[in-house]
């Protein structure tokens, strides 16, 4: 649970509450059959308090991505950045570019500052990412 909405005052019983839950979809997960595994997970609660609980997506779900850790250009970035792949457990636009052309996240700063209050990269990143992908124009566009 990541946010909970709910009541106005210490001394009341509240009217409404929401819950918000955020899943981050793995690639080989299936979105519909995560929703269903809540919804019957909640089934005891919905059945106890009929017409008062509602199961809703708050926005579209996100499928997982993945990019196959066999795929060339992959393995031409992780020779020149000389650092493996790796699986992270955040969200990003990939699985809708992906559908585009073959995707890969790669960028300057530590998911560590992201997202945060004060949010920054640290300037020792941009230095080594402009010349990598100034590297990746001239391998991959010339």
């Amino acid at each position: 649970l990541g946010v909970i909405h709910g009541g106005d005052a210490a001394n009341r019983i509240c009217g409404c509450c929401e819950l918000v839950i955020d899943i981050r979809v793995l690639p080989n997960n299936d979105i519909d059959s995560l929703y269903n595994a809540l919804c019957d997970v909640l089934q005891p609660v919905i059945d106890r308090y009929p017409n008062r609980i509602e199961i809703q997506y708050e926005v579209s779900p996100i499928p997982g991505y993945e990019c196959k850790k066999d795929h060339p250009a992959l393995q031409h970035i992780e020779k020149l950045v000389g650092h493996s792949a790796e699986t992270v457990n955040y969200s990003t636009e990939a699985p809708y570019l992906n559908q585009i052309s073959p995707t890969i996240v790669l960028g300057p700063g530590s998911i560590e500052q992201a997202h945060q209050p004060d949010e920054f990269i640290s300037l020792d990143f941009l230095k080594p990412t402009k010349a990598t992908i100034e590297q990746l124009i001239k391998d991959f566009c010339i």
